[in-house]
């Protein structure tokens, strides 16, 4: 199967050596997407270990469009059948750069009804009901080129599921993570954040200095499709939990407003590490 890791721009580069750490094979990288190709077994890895990547996506169709009726025609012509049900709650989200087809409302529209007639020849029915789980398809369109997929994620891949309080303005996980990483972060040595908010920087580097997998302890969509086997799941989520080390480590988190501190050591007994948290002025650094 062929996949899109989507990322922030200028952090592709991060997301390429993940996956090589992960021994994927990588296909491409372009601005703010790294293609790569894998099974059952490569997909499930890069949904629990990616940590800088937005969203991970299944590529079903590629193709050149300029116009509406090229656009309805060939995604109808795609194998839908092999990933979706007639009783599949279809949800289309979109976007569009630099092409022809720049509305992306009405791209939606035509994706959603040719996927529902390709439905209706393969299963040979004049009625799709749409009353089972929901499956989101992509229709993204950057220079005419078109990318039909799934997503594999639901919630985006920030969502680590520790955080569940914010201050103003939080750092997205994703974001923490790449910056630690970015600074070259080792495990032996100590990590301070003087102005931590609600924790993400700390909380991140912990969780790489003691090899948690950031989507450990969460689910992802891919897990309730029909045409996975069920059994990759459970058991790569057990070798990433084993994959933990309980190593000593020295991470800190200053913050001057105590209730940030509070959520703080909420959200890492969340995500299951330990940090040092004080209130603290910058100035007294």
């Amino acid at each position: 199967m062929k996949f899109i890791a989507t990322c922030k721009l200028g952090l592709e580069s991060l997301v390429t050596r993940q996956l090589h750490d992960l021994m994927i094979d990588v296909r491409e990288t372009a601005d703010a997407r790294v293609t790569f190709s894998g099974g059952q077994e490569e997909l499930a890895k890069s949904l629990f270990w990616l940590r800088t990547a937005e969203r991970v996506l299944l590529v079903v169709e590629e193709f050149d469009s300029e116009t509406f009726d090229e656009l309805f025609e060939r995604t109808k012509a795609a194998r839908w059948n092999q990933y979706l049900k007639p009783q599949s709650n279809i949800h289309v989200t979109g976007k569009s750069a630099k092409s022809a087809l720049f509305s992306v409302s009405d791209c939606q529209s035509i994706v959603k009804k040719a996927i529902v007639e390709s439905l209706k020849s393969s299963y040979r029915t004049n009625v799709i009901p749409e009353g089972g789980d929901e499956i989101i398809v992509e229709v993204g369109i950057l220079r005419n080129r078109v990318s039909l997929c799934l997503d594999c994620c639901g919630a985006g891949l920030s969502r680590r599921g520790y955080r569940t309080y914010n201050v103003a303005a939080p750092l997205s996980e994703t974001l923490g993570a790449a910056i630690v990483l970015l600074s070259r972060f080792r495990p032996d040595m100590p990590l301070i954040d003087p102005m931590c908010g609600s924790g993400t920087m700390p909380i991140e580097a912990a969780m790489i200095a003691q090899n948690i997998a950031p989507g450990l302890n969460r689910s992802f969509a891919a897990e309730g499709w029909w045409f996975l086997d069920r059994s990759v799941w459970l058991r790569e989520r057990k070798t990433e939990a084993d994959a933990r080390e309980d190593r000593k480590i020295d991470v800190l988190g200053y913050d001057i407003d105590a209730r940030s501190i509070d959520l703080c050591k909420m959200h890492a007994k969340k995500a299951g590490v330990f940090c040092d948290w004080k209130v603290r002025d910058i100035k007294d650094f």
